[in-house]
């Protein structure tokens, strides 16, 4: 049984190790846009208007037995969506199944927002957002910016 258990962890990280590659490299979020002719675009300089900022701080333990507890459960998935006079053409991913106490809960998203970049980046694909708590956990603060209900707002994460 746990033979069973350490080949499945290893094929898990082997297909983490293969998507991050087949999304442009082993950075998880991406700095160059092909769709700028590979010139270094800030999510900043593409929004209309400034987020509002919620800033968040978050005591490590509880983001590190969040993330445990999700290993395995069920996760919110990350779906790109296209809609008509979005913001200036941004890809934007829409969030689903937030549970109650999962990391991205913890970190101020919920069902439904519509995310549009990390760190100033753009989120070019979606799956790249399972690793985002596993990232905000390495380098200790991270800022999320997202569309909810028609505003923009920026989640300033630190953990403590």
């Amino acid at each position: 049984m746990i033979r069973s258990q350490v080949i499945l962890k290893r094929m898990l990280m082997f297909f983490v190790v293969l998507s991050m590659l087949a999304v442009g490299g082993c950075s998880v979020f991406s700095k160059r846009h092909s769709r700028f002719d590979g010139e270094e675009v800030l999510l900043s300089q593409l929004l209309p208007e400034q987020p509002k900022v919620i800033k968040r701080t978050i005591p490590e333990g509880k983001l590190e037995d969040a993330i445990q507890r999700s290993i395995g459960n069920r996760r919110m998935r990350v779906v790109r969506i296209y809609r008509r006079n979005s913001i200036q053409s941004i890809p934007e991913h829409r969030v689903f199944d937030v549970t109650k106490g999962s990391p991205f809960d913890i970190i101020g998203l919920r069902s439904g927002d519509i995310i549009l970049g990390v760190n100033d980046r753009l989120i070019l694909e979606p799956a790249v957002m399972e690793l985002y708590p596993q990232a905000v956990l390495q380098d200790r603060t991270s800022t999320i910016t997202f569309n909810r209900n028609d505003e923009l707002f920026q989640i300033k994460v630190v953990v403590k």
